[in-house]
Protein backbone atom coordinates (compact mmCIF):
# COMPACT_ATOMS: atom_id res chain seq x y z
CA UNK A 1 0.00 0.00 0.00
CA UNK A 2 2.97 2.13 0.80
CA UNK A 3 3.73 2.42 -2.91
CA UNK A 4 0.38 3.05 -3.86
CA UNK A 5 0.33 5.99 -1.36
CA UNK A 6 3.15 6.77 1.24
CA UNK A 7 0.45 8.64 3.46
CA UNK A 8 -1.31 5.50 4.32
CA UNK A 9 -0.78 3.36 7.40
CA UNK A 10 -2.45 -0.16 7.76
CA UNK A 11 -2.54 -1.33 10.92
CA UNK A 12 -3.06 -4.71 11.42
CA UNK A 13 -4.73 -5.39 15.22
CA UNK A 14 -4.93 -9.30 16.30
CA UNK A 15 -7.26 -8.27 19.35
CA UNK A 16 -10.69 -10.43 19.90
CA UNK A 17 -13.23 -7.30 19.53
CA UNK A 18 -15.83 -7.57 22.02
CA UNK A 19 -18.45 -4.58 23.33
CA UNK A 20 -16.75 -4.18 25.86
CA UNK A 21 -13.37 -3.25 23.84
CA UNK A 22 -14.24 -1.89 20.29
CA UNK A 23 -14.99 1.27 21.58
CA UNK A 24 -11.35 2.06 22.75
CA UNK A 25 -9.54 -0.46 19.95
CA UNK A 26 -10.94 1.53 17.14
CA UNK A 27 -10.98 5.19 18.56
CA UNK A 28 -8.77 7.30 16.52
CA UNK A 29 -8.82 5.46 12.83
CA UNK A 30 -9.70 6.66 9.66
CA UNK A 31 -11.73 3.21 8.20
CA UNK A 32 -12.51 -0.10 9.52
CA UNK A 33 -11.75 -3.55 7.30
CA UNK A 34 -14.57 -6.04 8.73
CA UNK A 35 -12.36 -9.42 7.96
CA UNK A 36 -14.23 -11.48 10.61
CA UNK A 37 -15.65 -14.71 10.86
CA UNK A 38 -18.56 -13.98 12.67
CA UNK A 39 -22.29 -11.96 12.32
CA UNK A 40 -22.28 -11.09 15.92
CA UNK A 41 -18.55 -9.61 15.51
CA UNK A 42 -19.63 -7.99 12.34
CA UNK A 43 -22.70 -6.00 13.91
CA UNK A 44 -20.77 -4.98 16.77
CA UNK A 45 -17.98 -3.47 14.40
CA UNK A 46 -21.08 -1.50 12.84
CA UNK A 47 -22.47 -0.08 15.93
CA UNK A 48 -19.05 1.15 17.08
CA UNK A 49 -18.03 2.53 13.54
CA UNK A 50 -21.44 4.50 13.34
CA UNK A 51 -20.29 5.47 17.21
CA UNK A 52 -17.33 6.92 15.93
CA UNK A 53 -18.57 8.25 12.79
CA UNK A 54 -16.23 5.82 10.97
CA UNK A 55 -16.92 4.43 7.74
CA UNK A 56 -16.66 0.39 7.82
CA UNK A 57 -15.59 -1.65 4.86
CA UNK A 58 -17.46 -5.31 5.12
CA UNK A 59 -16.57 -7.69 3.08
CA UNK A 60 -17.98 -11.69 3.17
CA UNK A 61 -18.24 -14.67 1.12
CA UNK A 62 -19.92 -17.99 0.98
CA UNK A 63 -20.11 -20.55 -1.08
CA UNK A 64 -18.43 -19.36 -4.71
CA UNK A 65 -19.79 -15.92 -3.87
CA UNK A 66 -18.10 -12.83 -2.23
CA UNK A 67 -19.15 -9.71 -1.53
CA UNK A 68 -17.57 -5.91 -0.34
CA UNK A 69 -19.39 -2.97 1.03
CA UNK A 70 -18.74 0.38 2.28
CA UNK A 71 -20.86 1.18 5.66
CA UNK A 72 -21.30 4.86 6.17
CA UNK A 73 -21.85 5.94 9.94
CA UNK A 74 -25.99 6.03 9.98
CA UNK A 75 -26.47 3.74 6.99
CA UNK A 76 -26.88 0.27 9.05
CA UNK A 77 -26.53 -1.79 5.85
CA UNK A 78 -25.77 -4.97 7.92
CA UNK A 79 -29.34 -4.76 9.38
CA UNK A 80 -30.67 -5.07 5.42
CA UNK A 81 -28.01 -8.24 4.66
CA UNK A 82 -28.26 -10.05 7.79
CA UNK A 83 -31.45 -9.80 9.75
CA UNK A 84 -31.58 -10.22 14.11
CA UNK A 85 -34.40 -12.93 15.07
CA UNK A 86 -33.75 -11.87 18.77
CA UNK A 87 -30.49 -13.19 20.17
CA UNK A 88 -30.16 -15.83 16.96
CA UNK A 89 -29.16 -14.13 13.61
CA UNK A 90 -30.25 -15.52 10.51
CA UNK A 91 -29.16 -14.73 7.35
CA UNK A 92 -30.42 -13.22 3.82
CA UNK A 93 -29.49 -14.32 0.64
CA UNK A 94 -28.68 -11.63 -1.74
CA UNK A 95 -27.69 -12.68 -5.20
CA UNK A 96 -26.29 -10.54 -7.83
CA UNK A 97 -25.66 -11.06 -11.23
CA UNK A 98 -23.29 -9.76 -13.89
CA UNK A 99 -26.15 -7.02 -15.04
CA UNK A 100 -25.84 -5.81 -11.30
CA UNK A 101 -29.33 -6.95 -10.80
CA UNK A 102 -29.94 -8.31 -7.69
CA UNK A 103 -32.41 -10.06 -5.41
CA UNK A 104 -32.91 -11.30 -1.58
CA UNK A 105 -34.28 -14.48 -0.18
CA UNK A 106 -35.56 -14.52 3.59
Amino acid sequence: MSSVNSKVILQGLMVDISEGNVLDVLKGQDVIVDAVDNIKTRFVLQKAAEELNIPLVHGAIGCWYGRIITVLPGEKTLNKIYKKDGDHLSRNFIFIFPDNSCFIIK
